[in-house]
């Protein structure tokens, strides 16, 4: 999909990723067995989605965007926690009132008739519109050879205005520094998510009770995106993002000493900065290597990614039936989240290339 975005630009992506995503909606009320589930629902909805929509919306924000790219980020993520929170109490009343089957197909119907047709709006990049970035120059300080070394633990780096090539970032290692300290965030993100409610069951609340934490959980991050934008464009991003997996570490030791419910729903509610430190994240990613080749690395990042996504979940619940507690497991994502913040404090902006070196501009 990134290779794809980087070859053909966005709006032939979008258009394909809400045709796919939307058919597979309409299938999958078809289904007859679990297996055909999960293989319409991986094989044709998560690919159409992928596709199509989050990461290329992610990688067009990054063409349009180089001084406030955090900040226009984040009102992309908070937009896509906004739909989440509008859509699901509607679907699970439509669910409710009639089946899952029916609320599905309802869903394909609507991601065909909204999203292929609002992708005839989408250009490519502003350059192709006689445009600059940010509505401006290109940076503050003009053409930059090189990232701008690092000052202090809050002053942020200058983003480079050279457009790094896949092969180019594979070398560098602030590359591979910050894929394993966002897997190690992310990891222990979605295993949070995944397992919530059994950890609020273990921890004494009923099911009710857990599934608020997790929509105090999903309000949090959905309410302050945009501020953690806005702190990303003014400050550090390692800085802030490391104290974003420093506060969720925090979290996880309210979540295994506390006894009190309320202090269950603050660690629920600290627990939003891991997610959106994912904000700042690609935004960084942006910053190091420019913008012309961002959706084949982010591509090639998030599949590297995708490994511990899948195996820290498995592997929490397995600890569990185990040990019929989540204490280990805890302690396992507290010490996941530590050394991601370690890493990503200490991560520093790559060396651009030689000018001769580096790839074609941005169409």
């Amino acid at each position: 999909g990134g290779w794809l975005f980087d070859r053909f630009g966005p709006r032939p992506l979008v258009f394909l990723g809400g045709v796919i995503s939307g058919l597979g909606l309409v299938l999958l009320g078809r289904t007859e067995s679990f297996l055909a589930l999960l293989l319409v629902y991986i094989g044709v909805v998560s690919t159409g989605s992928q596709l199509g929509m989050t990461g290329a919306f992610i990688a067009a924000i990054n063409l349009w965007f180089i001084r406030h790219r955090t900040f226009a980020m984040s009102i992309c993520f908070t937009c896509f926690s906004a739909g989440g929170a509008i859509v699901a109490p509607l679907l699970s009343l439509l669910i409710q009132r009639t089946d899952w089957r029916f609320a599905s197909t309802v869903c394909g119907i609507a991601v065909l008739a909204v999203v292929p047709p609002l992708s005839l709006f989408v250009r490519r990049s502003p350059e192709s519109m006689g445009l600059r970035p940010d509505g401006g120059p290109a940076t503050d300080r003009g053409a930059v050879e090189e990232a701008a070394p690092r000052r202090s633990l809050m002053t942020r780096d200058e983003p480079t205005s050279v457009d790094f090539s896949v092969g180019q970032a594979l070398k560098t290692p602030s590359y591979w520094l910050l894929t394993l300290g966002t897997t190690f965030r992310q990891a222990s993100q979605v295993a949070v998510g995944v397992h919530m409610v059994p950890i609020a069951v273990w921890k004494g609340l009923s099911e009710q009770e857990g599934a608020l934490l997790v929509s105090v959980l999903a309000f949090s991050a959905m309410s302050t995106k945009a501020l953690v934008g806005w702190f990303g464009d003014r400050f550090r991003k390692q800085t802030v993002m490391g104290l974003a997996l420093l506060l969720s570490l925090a979290a996880l030791a309210i979540l295994l000493l506390a006894q009190e419910k309320w202090a269950l729903f603050v660690a629920a509610g600290l627990l939003a900065s891991s997610e959106n430190a994912g904000v700042l994240t690609w935004s960084l990613l942006g910053d190091f290597y420019g913008r012309r080749y961002f959706g084949t690395i982010r591509g090639l990042m998030s599949t590297l990614i995708s490994v511990g996504l899948f195996a820290m979940p498995f592997l929490a619940g397995l600890l569990f039936d185990w040990f019929e507690s989540y204490a280990q497991v805890l302690l396992i994502f507290m010490v996941s989240y530590g050394l991601g913040a370690l890493i990503i404090f200490n991560l520093k902006a790559p060396r651009a290339p030689k000018r001769k070196d580096v790839g074609s501009p941005v169409p």
